[in-house]
């Protein structure tokens, strides 16, 4: 699944929420690296502007899914 839209990304970042959120420990971590994997494609083509970057950043960051290193 590619994300192709501004949508498509929402939708996997919530369903990126819904995978971490699981109960189950590990049960979804090959889906999440995927899922992420391909947020980051997206970002790349479509940069966020800096307003919406930092509220990402910040959501991210709560799942553990930011390197405070990264610009």
């Amino acid at each position: 699944m590619a994300i192709i839209s501004e949508k498509g990304y929402q939708d996997a970042l919530s369903e990126l929420h819904s995978m971490i959120e699981c109960p189950i420990d590990g049960l979804y971590d090959e889906d999440i690296e995927k899922l992420v994997s391909e947020m980051h494609v997206w970002e790349e083509k479509h940069p966020l502007k800096v307003e919406e970057n930092e509220s990402h950043k910040a959501q991210l960051q709560k799942l553990g899914f930011w390197d405070n290193n990264r610009p």
